[in-house]
């Protein structure tokens, strides 16, 4: 942007730029932004056809930039903001489903002690010794396992990391903020497993004590409404986890409308020498295993980057609207294998093609209500004086193809020839054969005709996949953290089924005595533990369908949410269920009555 005095201000480059501020503390970011879009509305002229320019200004704060929306002409990845929420969820109920597993553990186990805390209270112990023997116990337990899982953690970290990103290091693990984190979630676990125990242990009579009859209920239900919790945990991030999976393996086998398994996109120098350009392509195309070679500006899983403006026909009158534009020459399409639909691809025999060619997709088409899109006209004036004129026709009709993320919906776009006489960007190899073999060939062609640079290349689909890291990655940590939720969440069933087992045999075994099998008395004891899943897939199956139809609706190109998932999951929690608790079932169908009784 220039200033000519007395006329206003000319923008010279149609583009973004990013500009730096340091404000001062007083100053609001969003009252200064108007002042400075006011500022250009009133300053910047008007094209020399009278038509209004648009020229915004976006503020952005620094820690907005990886995790912020994407801002114009932004081309690097950036974070998503979603996935750092999922990965503190995911923390979050692995640290409630291992806290729920000890405190009904920790329930289990003092209730077991009634007698020698009653024995205890009749030698004289108060109730705050009580309670401080019950903290001390618990806070010994939870310290002891932090320091196993922190060896633990450091051992197969570096495992982790690969899965996960590999620029995390091990040393994250003593930074202040993750010390301070794992003692206040440390301190919590302790107080919430010792709390009620300590209280429920201390108000209960020595009597009540020897006799183990306690205030923590013969049904232990806050135990049961705690699994309950536990089991729609795992229902929900099982069920997240195989939606997941499916949107990626679609988002893997998904035809984009163009080759992105055997092309190798050469990254051009900003200022290489273009009269070498074809030379380098021509030698390129030369090399056995070489089907196709193509310059275009950017490579394709990035393009469109830009919009212009153009004069599109429409209903017999000329209108503008802002396109996509990608720009490439002649051998475009066949290197990328895009198919045309309709009319015919750019003629390298016909110079006029230049100026006055123009490719659209087919949602170009439909959006125009084109019935015969051959031959109607496109304007595009690419310079403020119109030194450089395009103004043509439609020539062909591509069959639509996706250049960015899924996310997004396909867009109309126009192909046209590079302009200025400049290649382009990317040199796009298409080969017939194994990439690795024919690499070193092409490096070599690269560097010996523009001696001084060095090869920078990238592969078509590596960069395609890079799109979805961030869903990878979430995937990966997904399924971690669910084999972890499934494995706690078995041993916290399994745990709490022979706990139970054992307060109910006198109950069995008055069962036998009067004539029960023992299947129905394991069936029995099982089925009290269908109950808790049911109740866990009633609240956590609709969750999960919601949260999950929600996320697939981000996308704009996505996987059918299958239904038939849901009562599959269902159907798996009952099997771990019946897996988990199987052992004290049998155990308590198995039990002889009459010494149950007489224990009793």
């Amino acid at each position: 942007m220039k200033t000519e005095e007395g006329n206003g201000w000319s923008v010279t480059w149609d583009g973004s730029v990013s500009l730096y501020l340091r404000l001062h503390p007083n100053v609001e970011p969003a009252l200064l932004a108007r002042k400075a879009q006011s500022l250009l509305d009133k300053n910047i002229k008007k094209t020399p056809e009278g038509s209004e320019r648009n020229f915004s200004v976006f503020f952005q704060e620094i820690s907005e930039i990886y995790l912020g929306p994407v801002m114009s002409m932004e081309f690097h990845q950036k974070g998503d903001r979603l996935y750092v929420y999922i990965f503190s969820i995911l923390g979050l109920f692995l640290i409630i489903i291992a806290g729920i597993n000890y405190i009904n553990l920790s329930i289990a186990d003092f209730h077991n002690r009634s007698k020698e805390i009653g024995v205890r209270k009749i030698l004289g112990a108060r109730k705050n010794q009580i309670a401080l023997q019950i903290v001390l116990e618990s806070t010994a337990f939870c310290l002891f396992s932090l320091l196993i899982s922190y060896l633990i953690l450091y051992l197969i970290f570096p495992e982790l990391l690969q899965k996960l990103d590999p620029r995390l290091s091990v040393e994250m693990l003593i930074e202040g903020n993750v010390i301070t984190t794992v003692s206040i979630i440390t301190t919590l676990l302790i107080l919430l497993s010792t709390a009620y125990p300590a209280f429920q242990l201390g108000i209960n009579k020595p009597i009540g004590d020897l006799k183990n009859i306690s205030g923590f209920g013969n049904k232990s239900s806050s135990a049961r409404t705690l699994l309950v919790v536990q089991f729609a945990i795992s229902i929900l991030c099982i069920s997240a986890t195989l939606i997941i999976n499916n949107q990626i393996d679609f988002i893997e086998r998904k035809d984009l409308g163009y080759d992105r398994h055997n092309v190798i996109t050469l990254v051009m120098p900003d200022e290489y020498p273009t009269g070498k350009a074809a030379v380098l392509k021509n030698q390129l195309a030369n090399l056995k295993g070489v089907e196709t070679v193509s310059y275009s500006y950017y490579h394709i899983t990035g393009v469109p980057y830009f919009k212009g403006w153009y004069q599109v026909e429409l209903h017999g009158e000329m209108k503008q609207i802002e396109l996509n534009e990608v720009f490439v020459d002649h051998d475009y399409l066949r290197a990328m294998n895009i198919k045309l639909v309709a009319g015919r691809n750019f003629d390298p025999s016909n110079p006029a093609d230049n100026h006055t060619a123009f490719i659209v997709n087919e949602t170009a088409v439909r959006k125009f209500g084109w019935a015969d899109p051959i031959g109607k006209r496109i304007t595009l004036a690419v310079s403020e004086n119109n030194e450089e004129k395009w103004e043509g026709s439609v020539i062909g009709v591509v069959k639509d193809f996706n250049t960015r993320p899924l996310r997004e919906p396909i867009e109309p776009l126009v192909i046209r020839l590079q302009y200025d006489g400049f290649p382009g960007y990317a040199l796009n190899v298409k080969v017939n054969g194994e990439i690795t073999r024919i690499l070193p060939a092409i490096k070599s062609m690269y560097e010996n005709v523009l001696p001084g640079f060095i090869a920078d290349y990238r592969l078509v689909e590596d960069m395609y996949n890079k799109q979805y890291d961030n869903e990878r990655k979430a995937l990966n940590a997904l399924q971690f953290g669910t084999w972890i939720i499934i494995l706690i969440s078995s041993i916290g069933i399994f745990s709490l089924s022979i706990y139970f087992s054992i307060k109910r045999m006198k109950e069995f075994g008055i069962r036998k005595v009067v004539g029960a099998p023992s299947w129905d008395i394991s069936y029995l004891h099982v089925t009290d533990f269908m109950r808790i899943a049911l109740l866990a897939n009633i609240f956590a199956l609709p969750l999960a369908y919601w949260l999950m139809k929600e996320w697939l609706d981000s996308f704009a190109y996505k996987v059918q949410l299958n239904e038939f998932i849901f009562p599959g999951v269902a159907l798996f929690s009952f099997i771990l269920v019946v897996v988990s608790a199987g052992y004290s079932s049998i155990r308590a169908g198995r039990m002889n009555p009459v010494d149950v009784i007489k224990a009793q």
